[in-house]
């Protein structure tokens, strides 16, 4: 009886037989290449039905489908694919996930998940990969910023939107810089559009500097209005005064790291330091201030033409999101501009149409993907009127 236990990867054996009745060979690998071939066993009539590349090739006059037959399969020689992306393209046609590694994405990294997505887009399989491809998209990541630029990639081909968006902010907010860097990978500058690596530079920059003056607002920096004035900002307590001092020690650092020609933390890393002081930041401008003796912070009610208490301007809701539905890419904006031979570079006007329709959440935001809180405010912060 065939073993269901083990995944084809723990074998060792070139043959694999995905199908114990399956009518055709396939010879997956040049035989001089570094990856050794594969010998998949496989069912000509599941990849004749679900693509249509298939179904030509293994059809009259390419290949006599006459004469086939379980007892004596055909061979049919791919030297151009890579092995072990076809083996997991026809393992999920063949419904056999159970001989796949469950952890074969995680093992083997993003660059794997952008062979398999070559594959899936070369042979017209996208829609019936498609639960297997977002299950992909959704596993956790080994070395985050590697994996998301080839995550992004495949999300690229594959046309998915959301993914697409996701991944490339992932990749603005782990990946350091300098974004020339990435040029230098072969499989990326042969599937991606030249323009994207400048955009994720530009808007990972951008990204940058609002995050700089969200902090110079919150250290009290940059002579907003807001910040001084006596109806919400007035108390000089030592709560604020350690809060404002925190923020002005971060902004130290972080024009540190700015001004270098290659900045030497991700943003991530300071989304992350900045958590606790956003939490607390939170607990603050609800607070009793017992120098004034009233909340820390009010706003204005237009409906009730009065100030009232609610929850205070903190980093969080100044940088929405952490600004992902701003700063993201749109796949959309970018096919069409290509298919135009245009590309628009100007950061002036981030927040396309596609982008203010799209909802975080569908699939799950970015920071979910990478297994953070998100730190936005539940209440949404009032403005008093000009």
């Amino acid at each position: 009886m065939e073993d269901h236990t083990k995944s084809s990867d723990m074998k060792g054996d070139p043959n694999r037989e995905i199908s114990a009745t399956g009518d055709i060979i396939l010879v997956v690998g040049a035989p001089d290449s570094e990856d050794p071939q594969l010998r998949l066993r496989v069912q000509s009539t599941i990849l004749r039905e679900a693509s249509t590349v298939f179904r030509t090739m293994l059809s009259p006059p390419w290949i006599e489908s006459q004469g086939i037959s379980a007892k004596s399969p055909r061979e049919i020689e791919l030297p151009e694919e890579e092995p072990k992306a076809m083996e997991v393209v026809c393992l999920a046609l063949h419904f056999r996930n159970n001989l796949m590694n469950p952890h074969w994405l995680e093992e083997q990294g993003g660059q794997r998940m952008l062979d398999v997505a070559i594959l899936i887009d070369k042979y017209d399989l996208k829609a019936p990969m498609k639960l297997n491809t977002n299950t992909w998209f959704r596993q956790p990541m080994g070395c985050i910023m590697e994996e998301s630029v080839y995550r992004m990639a495949a999300a690229w081909i594959l046309e998915e939107e959301e993914f697409f968006a996701q991944y490339s902010w992932i990749v603005m907010i782990t990946y350091p810089g300098p974004y020339a860097k990435l040029l230098s990978k072969q499989l990326l500058t042969e599937r991606l559009p030249s323009p994207i690596f400048l955009l994720l530079a530009e808007r990972s920059s951008n990204l940058r500097i609002r995050f700089l003056d969200s902090v110079c607002r919150e250290a009290g920096l940059d002579g907003d209005s807001d910040a001084g004035n006596t109806d919400r900002w007035d108390c000089q307590c030592d709560w604020k005064k350690s809060l404002q001092h925190r923020f002005r020690q971060t902004r130290k650092r972080l024009t540190q790291h700015f001004t270098r020609q290659e900045p030497i933390c991700s943003i991530l890393s300071i989304i992350d330091e900045f958590i606790p002081l956003a939490e607390e930041q939170k607990i603050f401008v609800k607070s009793w201030c017992t120098s004034i003796n009233k909340m820390h912070y009010k706003i204005w009610d237009a409906r009730r033409r009065k100030y009232v208490v609610e929850s205070g301007p903190t980093i969080s809701s100044r940088l929405p999101e952490w600004m992902e539905r701003e700063t993201s890419l749109c796949l959309r904006c970018l096919r069409e501009d290509e298919s135009r031979g245009e590309y628009i570079y100007s950061s002036n006007n981030l927040l396309c149409e596609h982008s203010k329709t799209r909802q975080l959440g569908s699939t799950g935001s970015a920071m979910n993907l990478l297994g953070k809180r998100d730190t936005q405010d539940d209440d949404r912060d009032g403005r008093a009127p000009a």
